[in-house]
């Protein structure tokens, strides 16, 4: 892999499906249901884009409990630490003026959510008239165990999406009800008569 100053792009090897990486943020995967590796991107203030997850990977809720955690970055696997309700939300660019490409959320290896065919065009990165860069919007609310694992793959071949800085591109994990032992901690119900 070599990145000397010059470089336009590579072909990243330490990644499953060896996907295209170029300067301009884009990463192309060579295959129909290839695993979109979790890279993290700077931007150009210098701080870093971490799809919202803290530093070591990990989705945590305000008492510093892991939800989730990025457990294999090669293929993209987050496994699920806390059994929930949780809101899922994945934002990110698809560059494709044919329409044809999209990317889904695999829960235990079944796809459960995926992006509308084609997405909405991208105001902010295309020419007038252009439609090559598009919004891959997918918000899904999942019932989830401990021990589930999520996974973001293409669905078409040679699938490019653009790694975005300032949030727009984000994969996010809301936990809006816990189950089992953490649901039961609420306040009992006192029967009625």
């Amino acid at each position: 892999m070599d990145r000397g100053k010059g470089f336009e792009c590579f072909h990243d090897d330490k990644w499953p499906t060896k996907p295209k990486v170029c300067r301009e943020a884009t990463v192309e995967y060579p295959d129909e249901d290839s695993p979109v590796a979790m890279y993290r991107i700077h931007d150009n203030d210098g701080s870093t884009n971490e799809t919202d997850t803290t530093k070591s990977g990990h989705h945590k809720r305000r008492h510093g409990r892991d939800l989730i955690c990025l457990t294999d970055e090669k293929h993209g696997v987050f496994t699920v630490r806390e059994p929930g309700v949780y809101l899922v939300h994945l934002n990110i660019t698809v560059v494709d003026e044919s329409h044809n490409h999209s990317l889904a959320i695999f829960l235990n290896g079944q796809a459960v959510l995926a992006c509308p065919k084609g997405g909405f065009r991208c105001p902010h990165s295309n020419e007038p008239r252009s439609h090559k860069y598009r919004i891959c919007n997918i918000d899904g609310v999942l019932e989830m165990n401990k021990g589930d694992t999520l996974q973001v793959r293409t669905l078409e071949p040679k699938t490019m999406i653009r790694l975005e800085g300032h949030r727009k591109s984000q994969l996010r994990f809301i936990l809006l009800h816990p189950m089992g032992k953490e649901a039961k901690k609420g306040k009992k119900r006192k029967p009625e008569g």
